[in-house]
């Protein structure tokens, strides 16, 4: 079996910790010649492990069709966003065209730019909202499964519960070895709400309010403590291995609509200027960044 096929090579290339690495080459490796690899060579093997795997998958995505991305998620939640900003292309006109309606797959070629010079082709398939009475997008998702790279849940703050993330991200889990993405997505509402943000002053005075530094509000720290409880409940609704979670599952809190020169936007421009890393944890690139680390 090749290296990038094994599921102890995705395990071991994932570690972090030296205890963590040590642990788990005991438990994979009980023959020679791996078994008496000493420990201060054992993170030049991993090394090795991972660009064998790289080549491999490069090798992979030159020879058959693009690796697909699967998005999916309640209606409202922002799919049609997202979709727009990976291939450039609006859903709506998508569908007009395609005569498809709003209960069928889409699926769209996009291209992620990395490295400065290099091109990654990928497939992004739109799932039908998951709200669907008729149950013919959950019919529709477990075929597209079947051929996907990578799964991409988008969900929100606004949901009361997680359950349905949950439900969506189960049989990937259980039945498939692809990464997956939940975003949660309209950060910026609930961040509004929080920073307690006298709204009734007019556009004018709006535009050109400064948060003073001296402010005991930090958009980053509120940002943690509101994606604390989804997070949670995800990872503790889920029956499956915590280690396969860790390894294959990714949560990441994001804004995808493109804000008008409005006062939200003037206010979140003000958050990202007090604290460069709030802006850097929301940034849309985030989702292209994720894709090129888990298919090259």
């Amino acid at each position: 079996m090749r290296i990038s096929g094994c599921q102890w090579n995705h395990e071991i290339t994932k570690v972090k910790t030296s205890p963590e690495r040590d642990a788990l080459w005991n438990r994979i490796f009980t023959s020679v010649p791996l078994k008496n690899v000493p420990e201060d060579h054992r993170w030049n093997w991993i090394g090795i492990m991972r660009l064998c795997s790289q080549l491999s998958l490069m090798r992979d995505i030159l020879l058959r069709k693009p690796p697909k991305v699967v998005i999916t998620g309640k209606s409202q939640t922002g799919k049609s966003t997202l979709l727009k900003y990976l291939t450039g292309r609006n859903l709506g006109e998508l569908r007009s065209i395609d005569a498809f309606n709003t209960r069928m797959s889409l699926q769209c070629p996009a291209l992620i730019h990395f490295n400065h010079e290099s091109i990654l082709t990928i497939d992004i398939v739109d799932n039908p909202r998951q709200d669907d009475a008729t149950g013919q997008a959950k019919t529709l998702l477990d075929m597209t499964l079947n051929s996907a790279s990578l799964f991409i849940v988008v969900t929100t703050l606004a949901h009361v519960n997680q359950s349905h993330t949950i439900q969506l991200i189960d049989r990937p889990l259980r039945e498939t070895q692809i990464n997956i993405l939940i975003l949660i997505n309209q950060i910026d509402i609930r961040l509004f709400e929080e920073s307690d943000f006298d709204w009734e002053n007019d556009e004018e005075t709006v535009a050109h309010t400064k948060i003073e530094t001296s402010s005991s509000f930090s958009a980053f720290d509120t940002l943690k403590i509101l994606i604390e409880r989804p997070i949670n409940e995800i990872k503790s609704g889920l029956t499956n291995d915590q280690a396969q979670i860790s390894n294959r599952v990714t949560i990441k809190p994001n804004i995808l609509k493109h804000f008008k020169p409005e006062k939200e936007s003037n206010l979140l421009r003000e958050f990202s200027r007090l604290e460069e890393r709030f802006r850097s944890q929301l940034s849309k690139s985030n989702v292209k960044t994720w894709i090129i680390e888990n298919l090259i």
